[in-house]
């Protein structure tokens, strides 16, 4: 969600600092290593740094065009994202348009696990072989092809040089179109 389809202020290595002293962890799977009464803590500690950055998304101009190019064509989108329920709320809020049906990582198991996907296929009532899964890192990729869908990822500054085996590389999110053509096609 953070840096596709939502512009965020949300610092992930300023909340893995304050939750664990360095970046070195996964917030999630780092978290959930801790024991009950840290845990606790330091989901609360999560949550109010993901609103508080939720207070200043935007949507992606690019996410704009894409989402309305969909509505016209009548494709379902979905959003599987680790942010958790509530700042996905203060953004919907904030946005006021249609994101489509969002899985937040309370909802299911967390990307890289396929969880969030096939909730969200089986929701929206889709297939695997009809479904793109885009994003901009390896757990976007890895949860899209764990649940049987083609994957797209968004090549940004920040993962320039990671390593990611999707069935497309984009450096736009409006190259979309042309890879659902594709796949629309068989």
């Amino acid at each position: 969600m953070d840096g596709v389809i939502i512009k965020s202020t949300l610092d992930v290595a300023e909340i893995k600092r304050a939750i664990f002293g360095n970046t070195d962890y996964f917030i999630i799977e780092g978290i959930n290593g801790l024991p009950e009464e840290e845990r606790l803590a330091a989901w609360g500690k999560v949550e109010e740094m993901e609103v508080e950055a939720a207070k200043t998304a935007a949507i992606n101009p690019e996410a704009a065009e894409l989402f309305d190019w969909m509505e016209s064509r009548g494709l379902k989108k979905g959003i599987i994202t680790r942010n958790g329920r509530v700042s996905v709320e203060v953004i919907k809020q904030r946005i006021g348009r249609d994101l489509g049906l969002i899985v937040a990582r309370e909802d299911a198991e967390p990307k890289p696990a396929p969880d969030g996907v096939l909730f969200a296929m089986k929701r929206l009532g889709v297939k695997g072989g009809n479904t793109l899964m885009v994003g901009d890192f390896r757990f976007d990729i890895e949860a899209g092809k764990a649940a049987g869908c083609h994957t797209a990822f968004l090549r940004t500054p920040k993962f320039a040089k990671l390593a990611v085996d999707a069935d497309f590389e984009i450096h736009s999110l409006m190259e979309i179109p042309g890879i659902i053509e594709v796949i629309e096609r068989g």
